[in-house]
């Protein structure tokens, strides 16, 4: 997954209505001259974002765990209740996937179901961004620059 990465996603088949980019996503502000960020972990707990622009160098680092293949920046999971008759369940999270195109994924998922016998209420929220990967001397140069 460590790699560069366009900031503007390019594909979302998720209930999303529009495409975003990562520093929507990760909640962070990318100027406008930059057009790609690099992505690398620094360990299985720590995801590290970071980019140039004129000589200024901008790092931040999102705690997190991977786990199966997928790093988990948050993760909400409960259930409260006896099966199948009463209960409430809820199951949030936001993970950074690589993408079998090796592309990157970032997601977003809420589930809130809850039931009182035979009546059901679920509501369910998911958003799915994926973002072309650039390679070094293909996309961009030895100075770190876009190739266009």
């Amino acid at each position: 997954m460590d790699g560069y990465y366009l900031i503007n996603s390019y594909d979302s088949p998720s209930m999303s209505q529009s495409l975003k980019g990562i520093d929507s996503f990760f909640d962070i502000k990318i100027p406008l001259s930059i057009t790609f960020v690099n992505l690398k972990f620094i360990d299985d707990e720590t995801l590290q974002l970071s980019y140039e622009s004129e000589g200024f160098a901008f790092k931040k680092t999102f705690p997190g765990e991977l786990k199966n293949g997928a790093f988990y920046l948050s993760s909400n999971r409960y259930f409260i209740g006896i099966p199948l008759t009463v209960f409430t369940k809820e199951n949030n999270f936001e993970r950074v996937i690589m993408g079998s195109d090796d592309n990157l994924i970032l997601e977003r998922f809420e589930e809130k179901v809850s039931r009182i016998f035979n009546a059901v209420e679920e509501t369910y929220f998911w958003e799915s961004y994926t973002y072309d990967r650039l390679y070094k001397n293909i996309h961009i140069d030895k100075e770190g620059n876009l190739i266009e």
